[in-house]
């Protein structure tokens, strides 16, 4: 391969990541495996070098059946990841949302599995929410059952076989951390923590040590004063029966939600005379009351005597409580007393409160004869929740003070949920404005304390709302200005959950409600989204927190002992922690070489956001830094520190920290990595690579992922643009971008991994990954199994995106290339709408000329004619490079429309322009070299060359550079063009040939007329692809849309064939017959020995988007998967070669010159055989019989047997050249075209 040495600039660099390539050291052997997909069988062997191009930053051939053009999720939703053999990563199960952590468990040498913690609620479409067990042995996944929440962090301890799990959750009875043995979860001896647990981590003496936001032990309390949310009645629905039929007193409604000490008619409720009865209410909720709150009727002729109280759907008596008279506590259930002609309420607080969705009040009356009634009925629970839906909050009774509320903007409708409360849902499109679309919660507080927030989330299986679902901001303000609270806060959170989930948003102080001030909690869509997308709000849930005191972010846990220390001062760790600022924020905890490494938010007298701990606490160099600390990762001596940071707290440190930085732990410095990023870094996840194809060994790099959009120049390297992703190769000091090897593609986003035994790791994340990286062109390769290759250097497209499939000036990358290798040159050219770095630093735009014979010299066209131009077509002439396109501007001193020359010699503009094209819309959309003369056709849309007519298609004769018309009577637009053989050009647009409208035409040079295809079956719409389907040209394939329905089909010599099987959307750019080097089964359509290559941006609809497909003639298989800079699948816009007229030719046989070559060569040897036989004849004849004359012909005749060459041999073209092309007659001369 040549070395390609040019470097493609832009405003906006592309953001596909480069890692080192397909020949990584990952285990072959091992449990998960990839099955392989057919192979294409394409024969490339005649063609000479093969070139791919188009809108793309990556490309893998489709080797494997589980391969998609999988695009990079934004909404959320991260993946379980492998590998493929080539290296490129690989997607092995789904989740719903966020993964954080990995570990794998081994016990006696054998792997239980890999356990996978986050804020999921299903990994691979089984149900665990928050932790999953994949098992590399079965490749399933099994459900983990008993945890509700987030998992933060796993620690798998093999030696112990146990699995630490930390986060924000409940399981097993405790709150944040847990642990998981073979008998499943289980609670450690402490009760948790009182806030979130991040990081976990294991000394060296077999000590596990807790990182989190929590300050001490402890789970959710109950506030005070107790029983202080009311449970909304008014939203049930109520019957009561027998009731009376006295006017106004047989309705329960009247003693819901009113002035308590009033009674009687509308606001009393009585049962029917002599009588037991029920009070029944079922809500379209759950909830877990407390506290039932009656008040009897004050007539000493009605009320309730006795009564007991029954959850639905659970169906039991419920024991309650009550303070009789004398103050004595008493306990009842089938018979609950109320007292006779009760002035005020009488409260009876449930003994074991259970959750429910109703109940039923039974009344017995105090006598025969008398009616049982009550005046009053509330009821109240301790938890705190506010509903999207109104109705289920806190009622607006007379005695509710500051009811929970909810306020909503924009479109909301009603969910009926399956599985919990009713929720609301938006369904939003195009642009989205956040403000416009949001729910405010505003809870009811009645105690000031510390509180965990959750907001609940329903799944999107219910709803059917899976492939809409997104991203939410949650917001709020949960203090008042005049508080110490912090006034506000704002988190992300993915609605992307299969099934009902919760977060916790926020941990700290809530003020009161009170007439003043009210908490809220505002959720809406996230920035940067478009429709369709659908958002839901449900509730949120406010947990006041207890805690035992005395931590601050650390908890160093002894698992040899049985009980738990509380005297934290004994730990050097937990004391260590408690001299930090109060309300230290923990996010990571690593053990190196007998210490432990805190990095988070936090400061102290002497340090901020990192520091170590032996002993005793230890400063680091330079007093730690700047900014919290998101993630780290050891390796040897170096600690890799990731966070929201630019530098040390000493203003002196070394420069270039920033969002990333290395530790060493021996020297006690820190050192950059490079200039750094510009942003946060989040993850830092290892990752095995081979930067030597040669070799078998393997390197480490880090996959750093974060919010940043730039990796920071340094020393002579310059920035580089990327998406929140990037790699550090710490063996080569250097970012991968910067390293000249061949790399695989990834963009997206790692945040975790895990090594198995004897199968290639597993990762967490969300990535599109590729084989080759090769922004908007490669090299197809190889004989027996194709590959992929890159142009040597990094060709780097700026705005890569989707084109629209026809030939406009809105197609970007590399849109056409081509080869020259003639006169002992090697020329490669490509052309598109992109901006490139010449070999002399100069800025190139829209044109390249690589020359193979002066070391890849990269020339171009650096000014003149417009930036905004696009190169749609190319074509070569000795060192002329004719470029066509929608093209503007001066070359030469002259100006151009359509068509410039360029010369690669004097790597300058060619001395003598064509004369500018014409027309209203000038566009040149294909150019096509005739083989072997200096002619130059011109197709597009345009008048006139100049003054001379010849609309849409002109000659250009590059030896006297005149225009010249191809024939009389051919009009309209050409969309492309390709050459048959040396004389009959295929041409395809919208065509009128002598008043003849059509879509295809043949043209034959040498009679200088057109034939055409007929119009049985042409596809209606516009033809944006073409290709021979045969060596004669007597058949051709073409491709197009119309609308937005993609079409493709073949004229066979007598009509059209349509081919179906490509979905809506469908872009085709680009067709080519290809021979095989295996024969498929007979189709009507194709030759065993031939396949159709479709390129574009195509919907197959059997698998999906690919960027080129092959067609075996009955159906599609996936050949090329490309993605583009932003991580969406990309397009190509076709391939060129260096022997274009080679497609029909095949390795395994022989052109039929080279037949009457062989047939001429053994006639000839036969020939000299039996002449030198009869001359041996001849000279034994001679010596037996003497001298005899040879007879002599007559006179005149001399010439009576010479028969001229051509009439020996002109039989054998006859066929191809006279009728057998299948084309309709020219319209001129009557005849067929020759």
């Amino acid at each position: 391969m040549r070395l390609l040495r040019t470097l493609l600039s832009s405003t906006e660099l592309v953001t596909t990541i480069l890692v080192a390539t397909s020949y990584l050291a990952i285990p072959v052997s091992g449990t998960i495996t990839f099955p392989p997909a057919l192979s294409s069988n394409l024969d490339i062997s005649q063609l000479g070098r093969v070139a791919v191009v188009g809108d793309f930053a990556a490309a893998s051939l489709y080797d494997y059946t589980q391969q998609s053009s999988n695009s990079v999720n934004t909404n959320g939703k991260l993946s379980l990841l492998s590998r493929y053999p080539t290296g490129a990563f690989a997607t092995l199960e789904a989740s719903d949302a966020y993964i954080y952590s990995m570990c794998t468990l081994q016990t006696s040498g054998k792997t239980t599995g890999v356990f996978i913690g986050g804020n999921f609620t299903s990994l691979g479409g089984v149900e665990s929410p928050g932790i999953a067990l994949y098992n590399p042995d079965t490749s399933k996944v099994q459900a983990i059952s008993g945890l509700s929440g987030k998992v933060n962090a796993l620690l798998c301890d093999s030696s112990a076989g146990i699995v630490y799990i930390g986060g924000m959750f409940s399981a097993a009875n405790t709150s944040n951390a847990v642990s998981w043995t073979s008998n499943g979860l289980k609670a450690l001896p402490f009760v948790g923590f009182n806030g979130a647990v991040t990081s976990i981590a294991k000394e060296a003496n077999g000590n596990i040590v807790f990182g989190g936001s929590f300050d001490g032990l402890g789970n959710s309390t109950t506030p005070k004063p107790h029983d202080g949310q009311r449970v909304p009645l008014t939203s049930a629905t109520l019957t009561g029966s027998p009731a009376t039929t006295i006017a106004n007193l047989g309705n329960v409604s009247n003693i819901i939600c009113k002035d308590p000490t009033t009674d009687g008619p509308g606001n009393a409720f009585l049962c029917a005379n002599d009588a037991p009865c029920q009070i029944q209410a079922t809500f379209p909720f759950g909830f877990n009351p407390t506290l039932l709150r009656l008040r009897n009727s004050f007539s000493q002729t009605t009320g309730t005597k006795t009564f007991y109280f029954t959850a639905v759907p659970l169906g039991g008596i419920l024991n309650l409580s009550y303070v009789d008279p004398n103050g004595i506590t008493q306990y009842c259930d089938q018979t609950c007393p109320m007292p006779k002609g009760n002035t005020s309420v009488q409260d009876f607080h449930l003994v074991n409160p259970v959750g429910m969705n109703g109940f039923q009040l039974n009344l017995a009356p105090f006598m025969d004869g008398t009616a049982a009634g009550l005046s009053d009925l509330e009821m109240y629970q301790n938890d705190i929740y506010t509903f999207a839906i109104q109705n289920f909050n806190e009622p607006n009774c007379p005695d509710v003070a500051n009811p929970a509320t909810v306020t909503t903007v924009g479109t909301w409708t009603t969910k009926q949920s399956t599985t919990g409360p009713d929720y609301l849902s938006n369904s939003l499109t195009g642009a989205i404005n956040p403000d416009d679309n949001k729910v405010i919660f505003s809870p009811d507080i009645q105690q000031a304390g510390n509180y965990s927030v959750t907001l609940f989330t329903p799944g999107c299986i219910q709803d059917d709302s899976c492939s809409n679902r997104g991203r939410v901001t949650v917001s709020g303000t949960l203090g008042s200005q005049t508080s110490n609270t912090s006034p506000s806060f704002s988190v992300d959170i993915a609605q992307t959950n299969n099934f009902d989930k919760f977060d916790q948003i926020f941990l700290g102080r809530v003020d009161l409600s009170s007439s003043s001030f009210k908490p809220t909690v505002t959720v809406a869509p996230s920035t940067g989204q478009n429709g369709p997308l659908t958002i839901v709000a449900q509730r949120v849930k406010f947990d006041l927190v207890t805690t035992s005191g005395g931590l601050n972010g650390l908890f160093e846990y002894v698992p040899s002992n049985k009980t738990v220390n509380m005297n934290f001062k004994q730990s050097s760790i937990d004391s260590a922690a408690t001299a930090l600022d109060s309300g230290a924020l923990v996010n990571s905890v690593i053990t190196q070489n007998g210490l432990l490494y805190v990095g988070g938010s936090f400061h102290s007298g002497d340090y901020s956001n990192f520091f170590s701990i032996g002993s005793n606490a230890t400063s680091p160099a330079d007093h730690g830094l700047n900014g919290p600390v998101q993630a780290m990762y050891p390796s040897g001596n170096t600690l890799f520190v990731g966070g929201s940071f630019n530098g040390t707290i000493n203003t002196n440190g070394p420069s270039g920290l920033n969002g990333i930085a290395a530790y060493n732990t021996a020297s006690n410095k820190w050192t950059a990595l490079g200039g750094g990023v510009k942003g946060s870094v989040s993850y830092i996840v290892p990752f095995q690579l081979n930067l030597n194809p040669a070799g078998k060994t393997s390197t480490t790099a880090l996959a750093i992922s974060g919010a940043f959009n730039q990796i920071n120049s340094f020393g002579s390297t310059s920035a580089i643009s990327v998406d929140n992703f990037a790699i550090w190769v710490p063996s080569k000091n250097n970012w991968l971008q910067n390293l000249n090897v061949p790399t695989i593609a990834v963009t997206g986003l790692i945040t975790a991994g895990a090594d198995i035994p004897n199968n290639p790791s597993l990762f967490a994340g969300s990535v599109a990954s590729f084989d080759l990286g090769a922004n908007g062109a490669l090299e197809l390769t190889g004989s027996k199994s194709l590959a992929l290759e890159a142009f040597p250097g990094h060709l780097k497209i700026p705005q890569i995106m989707s084109t629209n499939g026809t030939s406009s000036s809105n197609a970007t990358g590399v849109v056409a290339g081509a080869y020259y290798t003639a006169n002992n040159k090697n020329y490669t050219v490509l052309g598109g709408h992109f901006s490139a770095s010449g070999s002399n630093g100069s800025t190139l735009n829209n044109l390249i000329i690589i020359d193979g014979t002066k070391g890849d010299n990269v020339t171009g066209v650096a000014s003149g004619i417009s930036a905004d131009s696009t190169v749609l077509a190319v074509a070569i002439a000795n060192d002329a490079v004719f470029a066509g396109g929608s093209v503007s501007g001066t070359a030469a001193g002259v100006q151009v429309n359509g068509l410039f020359v360029y010369n690669i010699s004097t790597s300058d503009f060619a001395k003598i322009q064509p004369q500018a094209l014409q027309g209203d819309t000038v566009a040149v959309n294909a150019l096509a070299a005739q083989p072997n003369t200096q002619s130059i056709y011109v197709g597009g849309s345009f008048d006139s060359a100049g003054t001379f007519p010849c609309p849409g298609l002109c000659i250009y004769d590059t030896t006297r550079n005149q225009w010249t018309s191809p024939a009389n009577g051919f009009k309209g637009t050409v969309t492309t063009m390709t050459w048959v053989d040396n004389t009959h050009l295929l041409v395809a647009g919208n065509l009128t040939v002598n008043n003849t409208a059509m879509s295809v035409a043949l043209y034959d040079s040498k009679a200088q007329a057109f034939g055409g295809s007929g119009t049985n079956g042409v596809p209606s719409g516009t033809i944006t692809a073409l290709s021979p389907a045969s060596s004669n040209g007597s058949m051709a394939w073409i491709g197009g849309s119309s609308q937005d329905t993609p079409f493709l089909a073949k004229w066979d010599g007598s009509k059209w064939n349509t081919v179906t099987g490509l979905g809506a959307g469908s872009i085709i750019r680009g067709l080519q017959v290809f021979t095989l080097t295996k024969n498929h089964d007979k189709t009507p359509l194709l030759d065993q020995n031939n396949a159709l290559l479709v390129f574009g941006s195509l919907n197959i609809t059997s698998f999906g988007q690919a960027s080129a497909a092959l067609f075996n003639g009955t159906t599609f298989t996936p050949f090329l998967l490309t993605n583009n800079a932003q991580g969406s699948p990309g397009s190509v816009a076709g391939i060129f070669v260096a022997n274009p007229l080679n497609f029909f030719k095949s390795a395994n046989h022989l052109a039929l010159g080279f037949i009457v070559l062989i047939g001429l060569a053994i006639s000839l040897a036969l020939i000299f055989l039996i002449i030198g036989a009869g001359m041996a004849a001849e000279i034994l004849r001679r010596r037996a019989q003497g001298y005899v004359a040879a007879p002599s012909p007559p006179p005149g005749n001399d010439n009576l047997q010479r028969i001229p060459p051509e009439e020996l041999l002109g039989g054998l073209t006859q066929t191809g050249r006279q009728g057998g092309r299948g084309w309709a007659p020219e319209a001129e001369t009557g005849k067929q075209v020759s």
